[in-house]
């Protein structure tokens, strides 16, 4: 199975996140000067860039760790190894596919046998699920303390679809034929385990303000003078926009958000700025590790 499944749904993914990635660059260089934001990104400071880096990559040690507490949660424990490996592969293929397609991947690489790989996709969803969730959370809570109502706003939308998918599931589950029951048993023993699934929305919690904190040193890289409350309030609106499969990355859709929320605080330029170092940084250093590491495993195959 690839990546992206078929020929066709892989030139109808590439075709929606070039649509989307021009429409928002139309869309942001006529409020955004594209001159000022390249000059911003060239003196960008280094120092909050480097603890950024620092800091996605103990997120994505943390994200086998999420990986690994989410898997055992749902009936299916897997070593911290294969969890960390798993991860890797899914930040190698992830910028290079739209619709975050090396998420299918990290499933397979889970599976050590096909009977576990519809377990393994299961919980790859479930994990997704909670990330949006906890992202969410970020977003009301941090949007409710700074006194910034899109956040709010955003935040509940999401937690909204969530709570009505999963309610749907729950609901059609008890119709489907048994082998697609069995498909999603996984997903249904962990919603059943309230301390398995509270231990994988802690570690999902912990990961993602890792992500926040970079979002944080990239708005100090390129000068955005912004409170830190604003800071709180955007940055997880802003990833929630980068969730949204449109574009290659999540590139246009962050740097939107953040024009939209705080382009009446702040200057624009550095705002956009702020946005795609973000990228550079959580998209480049785990693609980085996840190329050396599949370079590493390939050289001691060879070995």
């Amino acid at each position: 199975m690839s990546a992206t499944g078929s020929p066709w749904r892989r030139r109808a993914l590439y075709g929606v996140a070039a649509l989307g990635l021009i429409t928002l660059a139309v869309l942001l260089a006529r409020r955004v000067d594209p001159a000022s934001v390249g000059r911003t990104l060239l003196a960008a400071s280094p120092a909050p860039l480097a603890v950024a880096c620092v800091v996605v990559v103990a997120v994505v040690f943390g994200a086998a760790w999420k990986v690994r507490t989410v898997c055992a949660a749902g009936g299916m424990p897997v070593s911290y190894a294969l969890a960390l490996r798993a991860v890797l592969t899914a930040t190698a293929l992830n910028p290079l596919v739209p619709g975050r397609g090396g998420e299918l991947v990290k499933a397979l690489v889970l599976a050590p046998t096909p009977a576990q790989r519809p377990d393994a996709i299961a919980l790859v969803i479930g994990e997704r699920v909670l990330d949006l969730a906890v992202v969410a959370g970020f977003a009301i809570v941090a949007g409710a303390y700074a006194g910034v109502l899109e956040g709010v706003l955003a935040g509940l939308a999401v937690w909204g679809v969530v709570v009505a998918a999963v309610a749907a599931g729950a609901t059609l589950r008890t119709g489907l034929p048994e082998k697609v029951r069995a498909a999603t048993e996984a997903l249904s023993t962990l919603a059943a385990d309230p301390s398995g699934l509270a231990r994988a929305f802690g570690a999902t919690a912990v990961v993602w303000s890792g992500n926040v904190v970079v979002a944080g040193a990239c708005f100090l890289a390129a000068g955005a003078d912004v409170s830190v409350p604003d800071v709180l309030a955007a940055a997880p609106v802003a990833i929630l926009a980068g969730m949204i499969p449109v574009t290659v990355a999540g590139l246009g859709t962050r740097e939107a958000a953040l024009v939209l929320m705080l382009g009446d605080r702040a200057d624009e330029a550095a705002l956009v700025a702020s946005g795609l170092l973000y990228t550079v940084v959580t998209v480049g250093v785990p693609w980085a590790l996840g190329m050396v590491a599949a370079g590493w495993a390939g050289w001691r195959r060879v070995a």
